[in-house]
This record gives structure tokens, C-alpha cells and sequence, in this order.
């Protein structure tokens, strides 16, 4: 994928460390480390390299349609949860997909014991001239020694700094259950950022049990909520996690028709551009 491609020569002309990064059909996030002018200037340079690529297969392209949005990551927590939101991302938006399944998400580089028998691939600089263009899509193709081509793409681990978020965490387990289970700090980031996503039935679910033995003191949980209770978390559902009607109608146990009158029905929400 073009974008891959694109991360690769940006981080080594921009000087920016790639911590992760995931590509979806309309947008893509990356969690970087350096100031913001360096990220600045990787963005700029990746969407160029785009759009040297969609031109190139004969696509309308337009490099107004790739802008940014920066958001600082102020401490550890802060770094985890990214992570956390970038490596979901697929995962949040297709169904047959696990957190670590999604082909074009770096998530599953870090703490793998299988990666060191994945084929190498061969030295970026044993290409030719022509072929290195076609990967870098422009005439300046010097990319750092360290780089190695697999299947067409620069690989990943020529240029995602593994070491520096393994060591963001305790252990592969803390990764993996961040990654598995992340969904109140998944809403707050897609909030800051503008994105708009959807929260798995089973992590909705649990969410939903805790607000009512938590907040409405109902220790029976779903089971012992009374119709009221039932609306109200109904508007918690809809309003602070973009539930749409058939997860709320499933989840509390409410008939689909009033669902659909309390909210008009809708298509069930898709990542938007961010």
C-alpha cells in the first residue's frame, strides 16, 4: 500500500520516529515522536508521495483532500492509549478483523516472538535506481541503510521505532489487554480528534453493566433495571458513545420501534476523514 511506502521515506527525510501507525480507505493516524514542525513536515512530505502515487495509476488527485489534525501526547498514559486507539482502529471499523489482523496497522510488530522468522526482505539498497523511485515515488530516492523491502513495501520495521513503544509498556500482556479492551479512552480520543467510531457489542455491553451497578446502584445489573433506568442509559449509549439503535435496543433489552422513535434511524456510523 502506497501509504506504507509514503510513511517510510517521510520519517526518514523528516527525521520524525514512528511509534505506530494504522491506513484505512479514508484517513489514516499516526503516533509519532519529535516536535511539531517534524511532524509537520512528515505529513507534508507522506501526503506528496501520495499523491505522486494516485497520480502515477492514472487517479484523480488532490492533495487538499489529505489534511491534518495534531494532537500532543502529554505522558504515558496519554502514549498507551494512543497506541491503543491507532492499533483498534481496523478492528473498530470491520468486524472480521482482531486488533492485531488488520494488514495495514503496525500492531502486530510489537511484542512478537514470530517476527524474527518473517523473510528479512531484501536491502533497499541493492534496488535499482527505477525500482526505488517506484517505491519512494519521487527523483530523491537515498533512504537510510537500514531499510529492506518485502513484497513490494518497505517494511515496517525499518522504520516503526519497536523498542520505543514496547518499552512504553509493562509487559506483551499489558499491550495486549489495552489493545483488546480500550473503549472509554478510544472515546475520548476519537472526541478530540473529530473521528467518529463504534464501540464492539461486547465492550458496550460491559461498559453498560458497569453504569448500572456503578451509577444507578442496580446490583443485578441489566437484568434489575426498571423502564426508566433502561431510557436513561439509552441516552448515556447514544449521546457519550455514538451507539446506534439496534446496539441500544440489543444491549437493554428495548423494543427496536421505540428505539427508532426516540432516535431517528441510522446506518450504523463509519471513521470519518482524520
Amino acid at each position: 500500500m502506497a501509504g506504507v511506502n509514503a510513511a517510510a521515506v517521510a520519517s526518514a527525510r523528516s527525521g520524525a520516529r514512528v511509534y505506530m501507525d494504522v491506513y484505512m480507505s479514508n484517513h489514516g493516524h499516526w503516533l509519532l515522536g519529535g516536535p511539531l514542525a517534524v511532524a509537520e513536515d512528515f505529513f507534508d512530505i507522506w501526503r506528496v508521495c501520495l499523491w505522486n502515487y494516485e497520480r502515477s495509476k492514472g487517479m484523480k488527485s488532490d492533495l487538499r483532500r489529505w489534511e491534518a489534525q495534531f494532537s500532543e501526547v502529554e505522558d504515558l498514559t496519554a502514549f498507551r492509549n494512543c497506541s491503543a486507539y491507532i492499533a483498534r482502529n481496523g478492528y473498530l471499523a470491520m468486524k472480521d478483523v482482531t486488533p492485531f489482523g488488520y494488514e495495514w496497522c503496525s500492531a502486530d510488530l510489537f511484542f512478537n516472538g514470530h517476527l524474527k522468522d518473517l523473510d528479512p526482505g531484501a536491502p533497499y539498497s541493492t534496488l535499482t535506481r527505477d525500482a526505488k523511485r517506484r517505491l519512494c515515488r519521487s527523483s530523491e530516492v537515498e533512504l537510510p541503510d537500514g531499510y529492506r523491502v518485502r513484497n513490494g513495501l518497505i517494511t515496517r520495521e525499518s522504520y516503526i521505532v519497536l523498542p520505543g513503544v514496547e518499552a512504553m509498556f509493562n509487559s506483551g500482556s499489558q499491550y495486549f489487554n489495552k489493545l483488546a479492551r480500550n473503549a472509554e479512552a478510544d472515546m475520548v480520543i476519537s472526541h478530540m480528534i473529530g473521528e467518529t467510531i463504534m464501540i464492539p457489542d461486547d465492550e458496550m455491553f460491559a461498559i453498560v453493566a458497569q453504569w448500572a451497578r456503578r451509577d444507578l446502584g442496580v446490583e443485578a445489573g441489566l437484568k434489575g433495571l426498571n423502564p426508566d433506568q433502561r431510557i436513561e442509559l439509552a441516552r448515556r449509549m447514544h449521546n457519550e458513545y455514538n451507539s446506534d439503535n439496534r446496539q441500544i435496543a440489543q444491549i437493554l433489552r428495548l423494543p427496536r420501534d421505540a428505539v427508532d422513535r426516540m432516535y431517528r434511524a441510522t446506518p450504523r456510523a463509519m471513521p470519518k476523514m482524520g
